[in-house]
């Protein structure tokens, strides 16, 4: 059984990678520093696309990511903050699309970052880089964790209008059937371990360039929907599954790479040549690097799901939507309290609140027309009280601030774990640069970090 390294070795000469500097000078200066302000780096680029690189993506999709991510926007954040908000296309992605190589590279990196936890999945990666180089008879340069995190920062940022929730939801719908709102495990099965991360990252480059001649063979009970969608959706393989519940076969061309998911105790994967020689083989170790998940829901229907993910009772959640509606425009009068007699744009817009709140709870625009939001702005009495429950006064929040963002896309991304933002939400009436911080938390899943500058941080989705 050879290691990782040398099959990596054979895999790069059989697949001419060649240089993938072919700008100018100063076309290159330029993109080092906009790649610099971006939070990514030009090193740490090319490294991750000497790997991810080297696998051709399915040309149908392809066509649809590249669709989704090519343009970039910028919108206005309320005149109570001088604040913009960019999204969609930024250095990176803008590089990629000349750049087959870079453009596959952040395609997958996209999927991944979708679906973990970013420093977790920065580590994983790190790891894994190290991993691979054992067994080099010479240094072999790996790219640095902090570097790793920033370019996978930039690739979620400049590429979240793709919707992966949509795909993903497709593959977990014929895998575990009908998904009740409840079902938060959910989004767990998303992680993969890190040993099969290893592994993906060269056996899938084996797979497409030696398809007669390779087998991938994984078994993990995680990350089976996140490897269906990178296999399958992304790179065009066939792939089998057995789990507990049955076979599923996602393709129609010779089978390529099988999954075993019925054993939770184990994680390995097992790179095979037409002979069922051992090619490499990796198995988790006792202790290895656990991913966390991470979970985003389109700003249509967000309501319901955080919602859903506390109440099954239908009557009730009606009532917790209305207590969601008037907390809102309640906490709107706190936080658009007007500078002067004449600054009308510093008042609340609740015509703009209801039009959110219908979008976060689409199936209850009935409850929602029957509130007036002026009569509950000037009560004197405040409808959210130490009854209310967390999920009401964070929704109710989330409001609040969306509302300082002009023309809300209804399919942006929203982040759904967020234990920081909720803390944030016991503040009624927040200053501006407090809301304007939580909205980051809310589009990013994190604060901003270190000397990032506001002005260059491209915003988790295209807003228009």
């Amino acid at each position: 059984m050879g290691s990782q390294f040398s099959l990596s070795l054979e895999l790069t000469k059989l697949i001419p990678f060649g240089s993938l500097v072919t700008t100018g000078t100063h076309q290159l200066i330029r993109l080092l520093r906009e790649l610099q302000a971006s939070g990514s780096d030009f090193i740490t680029e090319q490294d991750l696309a000497e790997v991810f690189g080297r696998n051709r993506l399915e040309p149908r999709f392809a066509s649809t990511f590249r669709t989704a991510v090519r343009t970039s926007v910028i919108h206005k954040v309320a005149d109570i903050a001088e604040l913009v908000i960019e999204g969609g296309a930024g250095p990176t992605v803008r590089r990629s699309l000349n750049e087959p190589a870079y453009f596959a590279t952040v395609v997958q990196l996209s999927l991944l970052t979708w679906t973990h936890e970013l420093t977790d999945l920065a580590k994983a990666l790190a790891k894994a880089f190290e991993r691979r180089v054992e067994g080099a008879t010479e240094y072999v340069a790996i790219p640095r964790f902090d570097a790793i995190k920033g370019t996978l920062r930039a690739c979620r940022e400049q590429t979240s209008g793709f919707m992966w929730e949509l795909i993903l939801s497709a593959v977990e719908a014929k895998l575990y059937g009908h998904i009740t709102a409840t079902d938060c495990l959910l989004y767990k099965m998303r992680t993969i371990p890190t040993i099969v991360l290893q592994a993906l990252m060269d056996a899938f480059t084996a797979v497409q360039h030696l398809p007669e001649n390779t087998l991938l063979r994984i078994r993990s009970m995680q990350g089976i929907p996140s490897i269906i969608v990178w296999a399958h959706n992304v790179l065009g393989l066939t792939v089998k599954v057995i789990t507990k519940r049955g076979q599923y076969v996602f393709g129609e061309g010779p089978e390529s790479v099988f999954i075993d998911g019925t054993d939770p105790s184990i994680a390995e994967a097992t790179l095979m040549n037409e002979t069922e020689d051992v090619l490499f083989h990796l198995v988790r170790p006792d202790e290895d690097l656990m991913l966390k998940p991470i979970a985003y829901h389109p700003l249509r229907g967000y309501g319901s799901r955080v919602l859903g993910l506390e109440i099954d009772d239908n009557e009730r959640l009606g009532q917790t939507v209305r207590e969601v509606v008037e907390g809102s425009c309640y906490r709107a009068q706190q936080f658009f309290i007007p500078r002067n007699k004449i600054d009308v744009r510093a008042r609340p817009d609740f015509r703009k609140i209801l039009e959110i709140n219908k979008e976060l709870f689409p199936g209850h625009h009935s409850t929602i027309d029957l509130i007036e939001p002026k009569e509950i702005a000037n009560s004197p009495t405040n409808p959210l009280n130490e009854k209310s429950s967390a999920a009401v006064t964070y929704l109710s929040y989330v409001v609040l601030v969306l509302s300082m963002v002009e023309d809300l896309d209804p399919q942006i991304p929203l982040y759904l774990q967020q234990d920081e933002l909720i803390k944030s939400s016991q503040a009624y009436a927040p200053k501006p640069h407090q809301a304007f911080e939580s909205l980051i938390q809310l589009l990013l899943g994190q604060n901003i970090e270190g000397d990032q500058r506001i002005a260059a941080i491209p915003v988790i989705s295209d807003l228009g």
